[in-house]
């Protein structure tokens, strides 16, 4: 990918920080308590999730904590979640690996026809199905 997003980058680089081999193949997801925590603790300052999908560069460093841990929970929510998170994770996958397109066009993409509202509470419940794992 030329351009991925920078949540897409750190929070797949998260995902995978931990895997473990299971039957002979590297397996990534495992849940990070220490994100919870932090998303958790942080829950106010963090942007819906519309604004962190399509969020600068620079934001992303300035709340560097705040950020790793929602893009890990984020990339985790669409790589594990339900059916169809992990089909719009393969939509942003390949749209992001199109090179004719640019990482905008490549959110747009994917993300089209997203009921963010949803989306958004969708994804909280998951981190408390996570938080509550032992």
């Amino acid at each position: 990918m030329d351009d991925p997003p920078v949540w897409f980058n750190e929070g797949m680089a998260e995902f995978w920080e931990t895997a473990q081999r299971e039957n002979g193949a590297l397996q990534g997801g495992q849940v990070r308590k220490d994100h919870i925590a932090t998303i958790l603790r942080g829950k106010q300052q963090l942007l819906p999730l519309r604004e962190f999908v399509y969020g600068s560069r620079a934001d992303f460093y300035r709340f560097a904590q705040l950020r790793y841990a929602q893009g890990w929970a984020l990339v985790h929510f669409l790589r594990k979640g339900p059916p169809q998170n992990q089909k719009l994770f393969k939509a942003l996958w390949d749209a992001l690996r199109q090179r004719d397109l640019g990482t905008r066009a490549a959110l747009d993409r994917a993300f089209a026809g997203v009921d963010w509202q949803k989306f958004e509470a969708d994804f909280w419940a998951y981190v408390g199905t996570l938080a509550s794992q032992k």
